[in-house]
């Protein structure tokens, strides 16, 4: 049986990496078991935490069957994503962090029905709200929508992409995106270069634009997601990844 054909039809596996995230987790939880769309799994991945996260979990996960724990020693929110995505079990995975929200509650339900009209497309990358303090509030959406090929994206916004360019045409970080699943774990299973302060989700997404599964994004306007940056979140690039993909010399 192919890795395809034992991953669930329909369902979409939401990965949460989680350190220490007792006072937002629950909120986060919530925003995902609110979804009009049910058929679903959480994968709650605890990465050592020291506070009350994962007995939350363990509760949460009574209340919810499709809730789940995985739990491992304290390696970084990147090893927990990738843990996460080998232990999804859904058609589809999406990422969310601990302290942010999903806004829209036909999110889940849109992005899968995209998947089933358009053809041949692996990730459907959507629109954020970007919360730099409370009470305040950017929507983000990228600069190209519709559908984007491969071709395109190693020919024409590689260079935008590894530079992290304002041009937005594929946001580096692996939130904001609806995946094929058999996708993500091909790339979940290559060796990574892990010596990374920063930057390792703008990696895992290049091993994944990369992968010789992947054929066409699709890029829509909808905003779906809640990033709070208030709360300590960061998205920052170690600029060694371009040296290590022969961008700087």
């Amino acid at each position: 049986m192919s890795m395809a054909e034992k991953l669930k039809k329909g369902m979409i596996s939401v990965v949460i990496p989680i350190y220490n995230a007792e006072k937002t987790l629950k909120k986060c939880i919530k925003s995902i078991t609110s979804q009009n769309y049910p058929n679903i799994e959480i994968v709650c991945v605890n990465d050592g935490s020291r506070d009350g996260s994962k007995a939350l979990i363990e509760q949460l996960s009574e209340q919810d069957s499709r809730i789940k724990l995985v739990d491992q020693e304290n390696q970084g929110a990147f090893v927990a994503r990738k843990n996460g995505v080998l232990s999804a079990g859904g058609e589809y995975v999406i990422f969310i962090d601990s302290d942010d929200e999903f806004i829209d509650r036909s999110a889940f339900g849109n992005l899968v029905a995209l998947f089933e009209k358009e053809d041949d497309i692996q990730i459907v990358q959507f629109g954020f709200r970007s919360c730099p303090k409370r009470f305040l509030y950017k929507d983000k959406r990228n600069s190209v929508f519709g559908r984007t090929s491969v071709k395109e994206l190693h020919n024409k916004y590689y260079e935008d992409f590894i530079t992290n360019s304002k041009s937005q045409v594929i946001s580096v970080s692996m939130c904001f995106k609806l995946y094929k699943t058999e996708l993500v774990q091909s790339a979940a299973r290559t060796d990574f270069n892990t010596r990374l302060m920063f930057g390792e989700d703008q990696l895992f997404l290049l091993m994944i634009i990369f992968d010789e599964h992947f054929h066409n994004m699709l890029t829509v306007p909808d905003i779906c997601y809640k990033y709070n940056q208030f709360l300590g979140s960061a998205h920052s690039v170690d600029y060694r990844v371009l040296k290590d993909y022969g961008v700087l010399k």
